[in-house]
């Protein structure tokens, strides 16, 4: 969901994907065609979830012509239309790098009970995996860098939740003011520096440094930086992936909390 982060150079050992042309890795930027990279790699994900081109473009509100230039690499989608092939495809950050091979969409883990000295690898109580316990260099963290947005993974690839570190630089967005983004799951995000729009259906907050929100990745949403210094945050996605469960969303509770 955001841009690079104005920290610390500390790209060396880093992939990256950039779609406005440029992929680099190990400190090393290569002119590779991305955009056409990343598009082999959703309609490889498409075909292996046997969809068709006109099924994909209605589960993310696109023609199925501009769905057929994104995986031609001949058109670049919007943050939000991206994140919307991600979720429908149930593929992580990880599979848009060059050289990964799509994965086949993992079976839901059954529910079980849990009782004491229960393995990590099994799955709780509530459906939800218990990983092993991971640390990440910054300059491990895979990132996709896109108009002016760069979306970081901050853990290992975990099906169950996207943690991110988000950057939004001056003037970008994550989607157009009149296609606003929506997908499986729930948001968790929190400011850390500069100030970020966030529309929840009808309702506009402006966050600033310590603000956070939450809200239902269902309700047709859009982050936007209006201001004039980059913007960094944090965030949790829960259950955007096919295979995850999400927190239900309550008819009586409000779209969207800030705090």
């Amino acid at each position: 969901m955001n841009p690079i982060p104005a920290s610390p150079d500390h790209s060396v050992g880093m992939t990256a994907v950039d779609l406005t042309g440029t992929v680099g890795s190990s400190g090393t930027a290569s002119m590779l065609d991305s955009l056409a990279d990343i598009g082999t790699h959703l309609r490889a994900a498409r075909v292996a979830r046997g969809l068709s081109l006109r099924e994909m473009a209605r589960r993310i509100e696109v023609s199925p012509s501009f769905v057929s230039q994104v995986e031609l690499g001949k058109a670049k989608p919007s943050l939000g239309t991206l994140y919307g092939f991600l979720s429908e495809l149930d593929l992580s950050l990880d599979e848009l790098m060059p050289g990964t091979e799509v994965s086949t969409p993992p079976a839901a883990p059954a529910v079980t009970s849990t009782t004491p000295g229960t393995p990590l690898e099994s799955p709780d109580r509530f459906g939800l995996w218990l990983l092993d316990s991971t640390v990440q260099p910054w300059a491990a963290h895979p990132l996709v860098q896109m108009k002016g947005v760069t979306w970081r993974r901050l853990t290992a690839d975990d099906p169950q939740v996207d943690f991110l570190h988000v950057t939004y630089e001056p003037g970008s967005e994550s989607c157009p003011p009149d296609h606003l983004m929506r997908h499986q799951g729930h948001e968790y995000g929190h400011v850390t520096s500069g100030r970020l729009r966030v529309q929840v259906a009808f309702e506009t907050f402006d966050l600033g440094p310590g603000d956070a929100i939450n809200f239902s990745s269902a309700t047709p949403h859009r982050l936007s930086n209006e201001g004039a210094e980059a913007c960094t945050s944090i965030w949790v996605v829960v259950g955007r992936r096919s295979t995850s469960s999400a927190p239900s969303q309550d008819a009586n509770s409000p779209l969207s909390q800030v705090i």
